[in-house]
């Protein structure tokens, strides 16, 4: 399973078995090439290893159910349950269709923005994708989908809310920067300063894996510690 999996409690699978019934179970995790889930009380025998079968989502805020055709991988038995492994047949339709419209809506319901130290603010460096303009930029707000940032006004002629962005950034105490790779969500232009929003594309980073494990401690560290300020803040009554 790689680091782009997505875990969820909220979404039910139903897979064809050997009967031509329907068995519904929960997803344990999922990703555009393996889908694990679990069955509680297998009343039936489900499709043999290596066989292939229908499976279908519902649930998780799904507008409509989606169903595609994979092959049973494998399975585990245990105490009143089994987990079986399915790998997706058409693997680009089912992330097109399924996982990343899951991922963007999972990152939107968990996503929380932090502000950067003040005293130590990262350092951060972007660019159009295949350009090789760097620009100085300020971070403004982050959290693990994305990211606001600043640069000034007279830089914006580099940029364009057209194009991937390569940002790399080094936070205080990270021995070597991550690159991180995304698309540009909205920009704002003022007097002096123009503002752009990116969201991460992770399966798009090098090192991807890295690179988000070391940004969402980052992230917590930060979210930790301006939730520790503000309990600390005395109340104002008046």
């Amino acid at each position: 399973m790689n680091s782009n999996s997505l875990f969820t409690s909220d979404f039910l699978v139903k897979v064809k078995t050997c009967e031509g019934t329907d068995a519904s179970g929960t997803i344990l995790s999922l990703d555009a090439e393996t889908v694990v889930a679990r069955f509680d009380h297998p009343a039936s025998r489900l499709l043999p290893i290596g066989s292939e079968t229908l499976i279908a989502f519902d649930g998780g805020g799904l507008k409509r159910r989606f169903g595609t055709l994979a092959r049973v991988g494998g399975w585990q038995e245990g105490d009143g349950f089994r987990v079986y492994t399915f790998a997706p047949l058409q693997r680009q339709e089912f992330e097109d269709r399924f996982v990343r419209p899951f991922q963007d809506g999972l990152l939107r319901r968990t996503s929380v923005r932090v502000l950067p130290e003040e005293d130590n603010p990262p350092v951060l460096q972007t660019s159009a994708e295949g350009s090789d303009a760097v620009t100085q930029a300020k971070l403004l707000d982050i959290s693990v989908g994305g990211l606001r940032f600043s640069v000034p006004a007279y830089e914006t002629p580099k940029l364009s809310t057209s194009e991937r962005f390569v940002l790399k950034l080094r936070a205080l105490g990270w021995d070597q920067p991550i690159t991180l790779v995304g698309d540009l969500r909205h920009a704002h232009w003022y007097a002096d300063v123009a503002i752009f929003g990116m969201r991460f594309d992770w399966r798009a980073c090098v090192d991807g894996g890295r690179a988000e494990s070391l940004l969402t401690s980052y992230v917590m560290e930060l979210q930790r510690a301006q939730l520790a300020t503000k309990i600390a803040q005395p109340a104002v009554i008046g």
